[in-house]
Parts: structure tokens; C-alpha cells; sequence
């Protein structure tokens, strides 16, 4: 068996190498045909074109390779050249063209400067009201009604305002209290809180006693409102009233300020006698307080006392007594003007 391999081998091979010499040749003939030729009209003999190309001119003789003369011409068998196409490969070269990177530069924004513009100091006043030129009528009352409004100032007085309040109210009386701004403290402001607390009412005096015609209009206003400020500091009250020191206003005052003005009709003039060395002078001094009362009241009236004085107290105490004996009703200045007489700038002495 193994020599019959040998042999196929043998066989495998001479095929082979008879394969190459045939291809071989074949390549030979064809470049041979390839060759162009020429015919030379002298002789009967075909040049290939390298023998051409080597050629003189002489050894070509002066017969031209084209005559015109009539002769048999051979023809010449010009095997047409073989051409070989080679494919053409078109690269498409593909040009990408990246998009343009587009930066977009963040807007840098320049704050402009703060200016800071300080508003105006505004210095804030009581508002006022256009005055009322005239005074509204006094309400209608029962004509078998004697009232009369008793009004103390100068206070408060931690000692004094709560016994004018607890007498005012074994009568179920009330009044009015006209306070000054300076003397409101802890002590004083819980007085004040007594005498709100049992239905009476609070007025503004000035802030430290200080008279409003040595003012001007800008001081003046600006003295009203320190002292409400001071008073609601520790008493939350509505205060409508206003008692100029010593009862002296301007008229441009009056008609500027933003409360209801009052005086009085009546005066005890008590802080005249407030001595109290010995009991003949104490005693004396208060009855004068009682008669300076007594002797002018009448109906309508408004009366003028102070708080801070015991000799006050003991008068006032006799008073009340006396004026309720005689048919009279003791009331705050509010209740006797009317609510409808209650208006700024207007200024009351009595409540007819």
C-alpha cells in the first residue's frame, strides 16, 4: 500500500510540473503575439518593433514607409493590441466635517452700585383735625338732672388716686383725671389702671407742667404726643381730652391740637391750701376748699381740683356729700359735654 502512495505521489507531482511547463509556454506565446510588427516594402521580411526602433534611416533606404504609387500591396495583418481593462477602485473618501463647537461665553454680569438713598427723618406729630369752628349742642337732659364733671390734675398719685376713686364710687360716681407724662411710673401707672378700671376717664396735662404758650407749634405738638406715649407705656387707654397747664392756650394751639380741650368753670383753688401744721390750720384750710366749690356750682359746671393734696381729699370728700344732698350727680367731663361734642380743637369750660 505504501508504494502505491509513492507512485500517486509521483504521478501528483509529473501532473503538477506538465501543468507549469504548459503555463509557461502559453505566457510565452503571448507575449510574443503581444509584440506590434512592421512591414518593410524592401524586403519580405517582418521587424519586430525593437528591431525598428534600432534601425538608421540609411539601412532603412529613401523609399518612404507610404508611396502613392499603384503596386500590390501585401496587407498588413495589424493584430489589434489587447487591452486590458483594469478595474477601476473609486475610493470615496468621506470628509466629515465636524460641526463647529460653538462656545457660548456666560454673560458676565456687572452689578450696577447700590445707592442707598436715606430717607428723610420724619418727625411724627399728633394728626390734626380741621377745627370745628362752632360747637355742637349740648345733649338733651332730664331738666330735674342736676350734673356736674369734677376733674383732678397733676396725678397720678399712688398714695391719693385710688381714695378719690373708692369715694367717687360709694355715690356710683366717676370723673376725669388729667395726668402729666412725667410722673408716670410703676406705682403711679397702677393708679392710673384703678381709676380706668372703675369707668372713669383720663385726660393728657402736659408732660412735665411745662405752659404751652412758651411753646411753639412744633414743641407744643410734640409735648402731646410724649405724653400719651408716657401714660400708654402702662395704661391702655383712649384718650380724647387735653388740659393745657394753667388752662393758657393760643388760639392757633387749640385749634391745631388733636383732642378736645377743656377748662373749668369752677375753681377750688386747693392747692393754695394745702398746709396741715396743726388742726385749726388743717381744718381751716379745708373748709375754705369746700366753700370755693360750694359757693359757685351750679348746674353744667366742671370743677377744678388737684389729687395730690390730702387737704384736696378731705374737701372733696365733704363735697360729694353736700352735692348729692342737693339733688346733684357727680359725672366724667365726657359723659357731661355729650359724645357729639367730643371733637378736636374745640375747647369746653362747662358743659352747657
Amino acid at each position: 500500500m505504501i508504494q502505491n502512495s509513492k507512485k500517486q505521489l509521483a504521478v501528483f507531482f509529473a501532473a503538477v510540473m506538465l501543468m507549469f511547463m504548459i503555463v509557461l509556454v502559453s505566457c510565452a506565446v503571448q507575449e510574443e503575439n503581444l509584440k506590434p510588427i512592421i512591414y518593410n516594402p524592401d524586403t519580405t521580411t517582418v521587424q519586430d518593433w525593437t528591431d525598428l526602433e534600432t534601425t538608421t534611416p540609411a539601412e532603412l533606404g529613401t523609399t518612404p514607409l507610404l508611396t502613392t504609387q499603384t503596386q500590390t500591396q501585401v496587407p498588413i495583418t495589424t493584430q489589434a493590441p489587447i487591452t486590458t481593462t483594469t478595474p477601476i477602485t473609486t475610493t470615496t473618501v468621506i470628509v466629515t466635517t465636524a460641526a463647529p463647537i460653538t462656545t457660548t461665553a456666560t454673560p458676565v454680569t456687572t452689578k450696577a452700585p447700590v445707592t442707598t438713598t436715606k430717607a428723610p427723618v420724619t418727625t411724627t406729630t399728633p394728626i390734626t383735625t380741621k377745627p370745628v369752628t362752632t360747637k355742637p349742642p349740648a345733649p338733651e337732659r332730664d331738666p330735674n338732672v342736676k350734673l356736674v364733671a369734677f376733674s383732678f390734675d397733676d396725678g397720678p398719685n399712688s398714695a391719693l388716686t385710688k381714695k378719690f376713686v373708692d369715694k367717687l364710687k360709694e355715690y356710683g360716681a366717676t370723673a376725669t383725671f388729667f395726668v402729666v407724662g412725667e410722673r408716670m411710673s410703676k406705682a403711679h401707672g397702677e393708679a392710673l389702671q384703678y381709676v380706668v378700671d372703675n369707668g372713669c376717664e383720663v385726660g393728657l396735662h402736659s408732660y412735665d407742667h411745662s405752659y404751652y404758650n412758651k411753646m411753639t407749634m412744633d414743641e407744643y405738638l410734640a409735648d402731646l404726643a410724649k405724653t400719651e406715649a408716657a401714660i400708654k407705656k402702662y395704661v391702655d387707654v383712649d384718650i380724647r381730652l387735653m388740659r393745657p397747664p394753667g388752662g393758657i392756650i393760643s388760639t392757633a394751639q387749640r385749634e391745631a391740637c388733636p383732642y378736645t380741650v377743656v377748662k373749668w368753670s369752677v375753681d377750688s383753688n386747693d392747692w393754695q391750701y394745702v398746709g396741715r401744721g396743726n388742726e385749726e390750720t388743717r381744718q381751716k384750710n379745708v373748709n375754705t376748699i369746700v366753700n370755693n366749690v360750694m359757693k359757685n356750682i351750679k348746674n353744667g359746671d366742671i370743677v377744678l381740683m388737684h389729687e395730690l393734696y390730702t387737704n384736696s381729699y378731705e374737701a372733696f370728700c365733704i363735697i360729694i356729700e353736700q352735692l348729692y344732698a342737693q339733688g346733684y350727680q357727680i359725672v366724667t367731663v365726657g359723659e357731661l359735654l355729650g359724645e357729639q361734642r367730643i371733637v378736636p380743637g374745640i375747647l369746653y369750660s362747662n358743659g352747657r
